[in-house]
């Protein structure tokens, strides 16, 4: 019976370790991604992602060809942009 005991102490312990560890979700709109990566005249943001600290945009450009801006948000920087061009 002690040792039923001890393991469900251990999970909740675990439980709230891991969940206390967890980062809360970040919540950007196309209008707080806009100001966080400069973006050229007309150029539109079509999606964005978030994984940990990077964001990843699919920007649609004034020539009808396709960017994808990644930028990290911890250092506030663009750390790449991929054209994607038609062939």
């Amino acid at each position: 019976m002690g040792l039923v005991l001890l393991a469900g102490f251990a999970f909740l312990v675990y439980t709230l370790v891991s969940r206390a560890s967890l980062q809360p979700a970040v919540q950007l709109d196309a209008a707080a991604a806009a100001q966080l990566v400069k973006l050229a005249p007309g150029e539109t943001i079509q999606s964005i992602s978030l994984d940990r600290n990077l964001l990843a945009l699919q920007v649609r450009r004034t020539d009808g060809n396709t960017s994808i801006v990644i930028h990290d948000i911890n250092r506030d920087e663009t750390v790449r942009r991929i054209e994607v061009t038609a062939e």
